[in-house]
């Protein structure tokens, strides 16, 4: 491997390494949970880990602009590396420990998970590759990782129990901590004009996401569409798979079809996504993997034609984020781009607590099918809401692609162009 793929292959293993041990702890820590309380202490469980998580990374966004974004993530990591392994050694936590470590976890995760994506424009320069192939190489990571790390966690944990388990989630935090410590920046940006006040730097990066069009529209679809997907997958799915004699087996079956479609059409989005234009990829690709998959529920179709419909809303979702994470690249400014990433990626989650309530709502209220219905058709209307913003064509030039690499600047040193560095 050469020398200038170095930083974006430790990114790329950084990111599929913390995944797959967050999917280790979210499965083993409320099993623990369950094994020795209650559900509603589980739920409590959970919330402490989502809560933290959203509000440190909608608010980290300053920092990840006057800091070294390699040094963000490697220490959250490694503070989740360390709260994962007292988890560990503790045997049989008691309820205040699992939510004490469970906050902390998600508080340094969202700035770290942030901080990647900050990152990732960077290291793919400096690899000489377009923006969208390294899009599309951190969706497979993601999608790998997605789709391995619960059947993996549920396998530990029957084999050799949680607290193995959670040693072994504390150990790939480690790892990936190492792995993206070692990617250096030669200088830290200077940041002209900032007013000092760290709330007066997170209100910029505020009025940029929601003054600027593509941002804007961006956000508001992510917002939407992942609180349709959190209803669709936590009330939706499993009780369409009870009423039609499905079971629990089928709808997994469901869910691994579109997500080993979404890393087989991820790959080849790396290799060919940024010869297509960007706008008919997003198009194409939000259309096959949204709406169809729930309407194809409401349709009430033969197993077969479901789980195939399924696998074909994989292979969009590996089409269309490459060129949706790349347009976020290139339109927001360079200087904030840390606030941009971190505000988009929290803002995208805020819909999650209301979900499972809105969705049974909606059941009650218009029964199964009329809900999946009109999930369906908020779907595609949130999906097509951005399309006129997506930027039109990959850039042809890979360093015109993506704003300049971030520049760090020492007290004493001069400001000149830098790319980032794998140490040795």
């Amino acid at each position: 491997m050469s020398r200038s793929w170095g930083p974006l292959a430790a990114l790329l293993v950084s990111r599929a390494g913390a995944l797959t041990g967050h999917r280790l702890l979210l499965l083993a820590v409320p099993w623990l949970v369950i094994t020795t309380g209650t559900l509603t202490e589980a739920g409590t469980v959970a919330l402490c880990h989502t809560l933290p998580y959203v509000i440190m990374q909608g608010l980290s966004g300053p920092l990840l602009d006057r800091s070294p974004p390699a040094r963000v993530a490697a220490g959250g990591d490694l503070i989740g590396a360390a709260a994962v392994a007292t988890l560990a050694a503790a045997g049989t936590p008691p309820l205040w420990l699992l939510m004490t470590a469970m906050a902390v976890i998600g508080a340094a995760d969202g700035p770290a998970a942030a901080a990647k994506n900050v990152l990732l424009p960077d290291v793919t320069v400096a690899a000489c590759q377009p923006p969208d192939r390294g899009q599309a190489l951190a969706v497979v990571a993601e999608r790998a990782a997605s789709t391995l790390g619960p059947a993996m966690a549920g396998l530990l944990i029957s084999l050799y129990g949680t607290s193995r388990t959670l040693w072994l989630a504390s150990l790939l935090f480690s790892v990936t901590s190492a792995l993206t410590w070692r990617i250096r920046l030669a200088e830290r940006r200077a940041v002209a004009s900032e007013p000092d006040s760290y709330l007066q730097q997170l209100w910029a990066g505020v009025r940029v996401v929601f003054r600027d069009r593509p941002l804007r529209a961006i956000t508001i679809m992510y917002i939407v569409t992942n609180c349709l997907d959190s209803g669709l997958i936590v009330i939706l799915i499993p009780l369409w798979a009870r009423e039609n004699g499905h079971g629990a087996t089928f709808a997994g079956l469901m869910l691994s079809a579109a997500g080993g479609a979404a890393v087989c059409s991820a790959i080849a989005a790396a290799w060919l996504g940024a010869r297509l234009p960007r706008q008919t990829a997003y198009l194409v690709g939000v259309i096959i993997s949204g709406p169809t998959r729930i309407i194809v529920l409401a349709l009430d179709c033969p197993p077969t034609v479901i789980i195939v419909v399924y696998a074909i809303a994989g292979v969009g979702s590996g089409i269309f984020n490459p060129a949706l994470r790349a347009t976020i690249a290139e339109v927001a400014p360079a200087e904030l781009r840390g606030r941009v990433f971190a505000l988009v990626d929290a803002l995208s989650w805020i819909g999650l607590p209301i979900a499972g309530l809105f969705a049974t709502t909606a059941v009650s209220a218009v029964e199964l099918t009329g809900t999946l219905w009109a999930f369906g058709i908020a779907y595609l209307l949130a999906v097509l809401y951005p399309v006129r913003r997506i930027t039109r064509h990959p850039a042809l030039s890979v360093v015109a692609a993506i704003p300049a690499p971030r520049r760090h600047r020492e007290p004493g040193t001069t400001s000149r162009d830098i790319t980032p560095q794998w140490s040795t």
